[in-house]
């Protein structure tokens, strides 16, 4: 905090693992102390909780530590120009889940994520360490589920529902 009043700065990159303290609760201090004072959360934890408390301790953005450096720019000029800025991958994941997760089981939501990220069943297979033939049956459950019988239509219910964008 002296470090703020010394330096006066216009925008925080906060981290959420500090030696100290937690990165929401220094931003929750932080915010409270200087209301004016722009936050955003540097992390590698691309967890729903964690973004849903970076919004309630008043951060003005999350952002993935493995982001492209262009995506961090434009996080910290829209956030200096008064907006919020959250990593697309981390609001595409959340989006996901919460419209699937009624409906797929955990590792079907995996694999469809895999499957909106341009995966093929191959490397969903590596990535998710399952095989191959297991892939094709999570995507036959899939589009059974969401009654979906094209991929051109399970990219269609996507967008949609917010999961991807266009």
């Amino acid at each position: 905090m002296v470090m703020i009043e010394h330096c006066n700065p216009d925008l925080l990159l906060v981290d959420i693992n500090l030696p100290d303290m937690n990165g929401l609760e220094l931003t929750r201090q932080i915010r409270n102390k200087y209301p004016t004072l722009k936050v955003l959360i540097l992390s590698m934890y691309d967890s729903k909780e964690y973004v849903s408390e970076s919004l309630r301790s008043g951060a003005s953005g999350y952002i993935l530590k493995n982001a492209p450096s262009r995506e961090i720019v434009a996080a910290i000029e829209t956030i200096k120009n008064g907006g919020t800025f959250y990593s697309p991958e981390i609001t595409n994941k959340i989006l996901l889940d919460d419209c699937t997760s009624n409906v797929l089981t955990p590792r079907e939501n995996q694999v469809l994520y895999k499957i909106f990220q341009g995966l093929n069943n191959k490397e969903i297979a590596q990535v998710l360490d399952i095989s191959v033939r297991t892939v094709e049956a999570h995507r036959v459950s899939i589009r059974r589920k969401l009654n979906i019988d094209k991929p051109a239509a399970l990219v269609k219910y996507a967008i949609d529902h917010g999961i991807i964008s266009k």
